[in-house]
């Protein structure tokens, strides 16, 4: 294959003037192809919401309020149900020493932490519990059961 002779353009001799342009001046900038041209604006009727969207839009954020959390993440939610049997020391605060009820998993670390006492002579809380089982596993008082990260 003949390869065809492409005539180049023939540059012109560059002064240092035709190397420095003003950034500032857009005009320059898009007749010399440095920068593309502007856009047409945007048709506002096309970014405009009509009172009806706006309603709508207020309700859709209104849902999710109850679970939104400023400042921290929000709580996890695990929908496994099942038996939680707690056992305790002997104590004067809680008069039997099991104690059993049907919870979801996320729910256990409210329920556990109401079977705390203060002690007097320490000066702090103690923790009441020798053991507990969920879903027919036992753990110690300071395990948890599968719990995902963020």
């Amino acid at each position: 294959m003949k390869q065809e002779k492409i005539k180049r353009p023939i540059k012109a001799p560059q002064n240092d003037e035709d190397f420095w342009v003003d950034v500032h001046d857009d005009a320059q900038m898009v007749e010399l192809g440095i920068r593309p041209p502007s856009l047409a604006p945007r048709d506002p009727s096309v970014w405009t919401k009509t009172s009806y969207e706006k309603r709508i839009l207020k309700s859709l954020r209104r849902i999710h309020k109850g679970r939104m959390h400023f400042h921290s993440s929000p709580i996890k939610h695990i929908p496994v149900r099942a038996r939680l049997i707690v056992q305790l020391k002997h104590n004067k605060k809680f008069s039997k020493s099991t104690y059993s009820s049907e919870c979801n998993m996320h729910e256990i670390g409210n329920i556990l932490s109401k079977y705390y006492q203060w002690n007097k002579r320490d000066k702090c809380t103690e923790c009441l519990i020798v053991k507990y089982s969920y879903n027919g596993k036992t753990y110690q008082p300071w395990e948890r059961p599968f719990w995902p990260r963020a």
